[in-house]
């Protein structure tokens, strides 16, 4: 990708199918990644459920993905598949991480418990629906009906996440007072 180019824009020189490969396999990464050290040993054992969910479905995506794109564009050169600080700061910028802690408190002060499973979830159902948007192109755009495939089952799992996720925050800020 280049460092002009966002996640969820696609140039109009290159292959969409390419395009879409490498940015939904680092938009993966950083849902894997956030799930990890954020939900993955949470007190909710709905939330632990999630971020097992999150990873094994994501994780098979990206090997799936790896494998087309090595089938489809041999040619092609490799793009970074790691998220750079860039890529995490558009997640979530210091100011919506300011915003949910509260004003005053650091993020160490203001880690763990419902804080930290309340942040996952403000920051990934957002994040979750970047990645239907960006498959909804796909469905219109990809060239590979596989592809236009995956597409469907990123949008159909996501939604349910995303269902889930808006259902949980709300039981955290009941449970909070919020």
């Amino acid at each position: 990708m280049s460092n002009s180019q966002t996640m969820g824009s696609f140039d109009e020189d290159q292959p969409f199918d390419l395009q879409f490969i490498d940015q939904m396999i680092v938009h993966h990464q950083g849902a894997i990644m956030s799930s990890v050290h954020m939900i993955a040993d949470s007190e909710r054992p709905e939330l632990r459920q999630l971020a097992e969910n999150i990873q094994s479905s994501q994780s098979e995506q990206i090997e799936q993905m790896r494998a087309w794109r090595e089938q489809w564009y041999p040619d092609a050169e490799p793009l970074s598949e790691t998220m750079d600080s860039a890529q995490m700061k558009g997640m979530m910028d210091s100011a919506q991480m300011e915003e949910m802690m509260g004003e005053g408190h650091t993020q160490e002060e203001m880690m763990g418990g419902d804080t930290t499973d309340s942040m996952f979830l403000r920051m990934m159902i957002p994040h979750h629906q970047s990645a239907m948007d960006m498959s909804e192109q796909a469905l219109e755009r990809a060239e590979h009906p596989e592809l236009r495939g995956l597409a469907q089952q990123i949008i159909d799992e996501q939604t349910a996440e995303i269902g889930l996720m808006e259902g949980y925050l709300e039981e955290i800020e009941a449970s909070d007072g919020n």
